[in-house]
């Protein structure tokens, strides 16, 4: 009975998802995984930054357009905000509540499957544009994490994500999104 107030209190944290089918390796694995990518997330963020202060900037703005690289500098500074924080919960948690006997497995399942659709995304992103491949990505990611979803509410969600994406990015930071497809496509239709 003690162990089991033990064990509620240990995760009753409002900051801990905690499925109720997951044991002791799954959240330590789970643990380990936030702090790897937020480590990660907090380099990326860190370098990134660096580029985008050092850039050079060109000289023939009129001065009404949003400089280059303003909008990426807010993205990757909000970016760094929240993986080291994200970091530091994990790292916290982690050594708060020490899990004796457990084993981290990482990179297994659904998560092994993500990181490869992430690359191939990456890839068609370069190949076929953003809409397409982004598009793809959503519907893919959404069927294969909840597979009971419907599919068509899935579809629309994605057009409608890629869309507000593309708005925000292409009309409101003025940030052209690369479509090579579209660009081949229109070249040959001219």
């Amino acid at each position: 009975m003690g162990a089991a107030i033990i064990s509620r209190r240990r995760y009753s944290s409002p900051h801990f998802y905690r499925s109720a089918d997951m044991d002791d390796n799954a959240i330590k694995t789970q643990k380990v995984a936030e702090i790897a990518i937020s480590s990660f997330l907090v380099v990326f963020s860190s370098v990134m930054l660096y580029f985008a202060f050092t850039a050079p900037v060109p000289s023939r703005l009129s001065g009404s357009e949003i400089a280059p690289m303003t909008a990426p500098k807010y993205i990757l500074a909000i970016l760094l905000i929240l993986s080291a924080v994200q970091l530091r919960r994990s790292i916290k948690w982690l050594l708060a509540n020490k899990l004796p006997g457990t084993k981290v497995r990482f990179l297994e399942g659904k998560s092994a499957v993500i990181l490869i659709t992430l690359f191939v995304y990456v890839f068609l992103w370069n190949t076929i544009g953003f809409i397409i491949s982004s598009f793809i990505m959503f519907v893919f990611t959404v069927k294969y994490l909840e597979p009971k979803r419907d599919l068509k509410k899935v579809i629309l969600f994605g057009v409608l994500f890629v869309a507000g994406v593309q708005f925000l990015f292409g009309y409101v930071f003025r940030i052209t999104l690369g479509e090579p497809l579209f660009d081949m496509l229109l070249r040959y239709f001219r």
